[in-house]
């Protein structure tokens, strides 16, 4: 299956990045920040592991983080 890049996000020397890890029965959640897991979760449906990336984006945004690009 493989590790996919939703986004990754910048605040003052941090980084933080979101990877959904796709497998036959269940997608896999994972925020990095910097070289640290931050936060793992499992979803049994893809679109909810999605919809739970876009809502920590904007909740990160909310709190000052920038597109890193």
């Amino acid at each position: 299956m493989g590790v996919e890049s939703l986004w990754e996000l910048k605040a003052k020397r941090s980084t933080v990045k979101c990877l959904l890890q796709l497998e036959p029965a269940r997608a896999e959640l994972l925020l990095m920040q910097d070289d640290d897991l931050a936060i793992r979760e499992v979803f049994h449906d893809d679109d909810i592991a999605r919809a739970r990336a876009r809502a920590l984006r904007e909740r990160l945004v909310a709190l000052g983080w920038r597109d890193a690009s």
